[in-house]
């Protein structure tokens, strides 16, 4: 099933719960769809001009009730599903271009920036609750792993390494995310910088190293016994008749 969006489509994102499919266009443009997969059929609900400038992502929350959108206007703006209305706006989100948004927890999404920042909203507050300085780079994406309560943050850099291969290579980093200030349902997390170093440090992702660094040795170690072994077995002759 193919749904004409009219123009050059940046992010979208399924509803949690519907046949529904938001998608942020480089107009600056909403759209959502509703979508029957056994009919092969698409119903376009609404469109509304969210922002000035693109629609870079686009994230359901609030159990669907809300879509967010952010631009490199450095806004990000809630609209309601069911009416397409703007329900609340941020003009100034980041210093810089707003490019990606995930959601953390049912309360919580975190938005990253063209300058390497990630912030984390409280979406009941509409407000700020965290922050850090991940990357000197644009954020390229994220990633959420709830049982750690720890944000992945990747990058994209022009810088190049020698080699043919090598033509450019991404880089990522994890901020902790303070786990008792997320779960508190009554108010906000106050606002602070979570130096990437406390990750680091922690315990299971020194582990995590050390059990990389040991399959890296067992499989040198079983290349390294191929290769002695067949060193030392005899070359096959070539077969003559007689």
């Amino acid at each position: 099933m193919d749904i004409e969006v009219g123009d050059l489509p940046f992010d979208l994102d399924f509803h949690p719960h519907d046949a529904i499919v938001a998608v942020a266009l480089i107009t600056g443009q909403l759209k959502l769809f509703r979508y029957d997969d056994a009919l092969s059929q698409s119903q376009r609900l609404w469109t509304t001009t969210a922002h000035t400038e693109s629609c870079r992502a686009v994230r359901f929350v609030n159990g669907g009730c809300t879509v967010l959108t952010a631009s490199p206007d450095c806004s990000i703006l809630a609209t309601n599903v069911e009416t397409g209305q703007p329900s609340a706006r941020l003009d100034n989100a980041h210093g810089a271009a707003v490019n990606r948004l995930i959601n953390l927890t049912e309360t919580t999404v975190a938005s990253g920036d063209d300058d390497g920042t990630i912030k984390v909203w409280d979406t009941r507050q509409n407000s700020c609750c965290n922050k850090f300085k991940a990357h000197e780079d644009y954020i390229s994406d994220m990633e959420f792993v709830p049982s750690t309560m720890q944000l992945l943050g990747t990058r994209r850099t022009a810088k190049q390494k020698s080699g043919p291969m090598n033509k450019g290579y991404g880089k990522w980093s994890t901020g902790s995310l303070l786990r008792d200030s997320l779960t508190n349902d009554e108010s906000p997390m106050a606002e602070s910088v979570n130096p990437i170093s406390r990750v680091l440090k922690s315990e299971p992702w020194r582990s995590g190293l050390k059990n990389l660094f040991q399959a890296c040795v067992a499989c040198w170690s079983l290349y390294k016994d191929s290769i002695i072994l067949q060193s030392k077995s005899p070359r096959s002759r070539p077969c003559t008749t007689m």
